[in-house]
């Protein structure tokens, strides 16, 4: 005898989602910079020099203390 929760996977695993999309790979990302900044190190803004491709220069006090702060951990 088939239970409904059976006849309800059964289902599911026979027709994909309809709004299911491909996804595209992931960009390469590119290579650090031989001296790049780790994270929470200081910083200059104006380079691009943090090691994680994710990471941004963030500033505070007039562009005084700069450390390179992982913002968007998605990424």
């Amino acid at each position: 005898m088939i239970t409904k929760l059976q006849k309800q996977l059964g289902k599911q695993a026979g027709h994909p989602r309809k709004n299911a999309k491909l996804k595209a790979p992931p960009k390469p990302r590119p290579t650090p910079a031989a001296d790049c900044v780790p994270n929470f190190k200081t910083c200059k803004p104006h380079l691009n020099s943090c090691c994680n491709y994710c990471a941004l220069c963030k500033c505070r006090i007039f562009q005084t203390i700069c450390q390179c702060l992982l913002l968007n951990p998605k990424c």
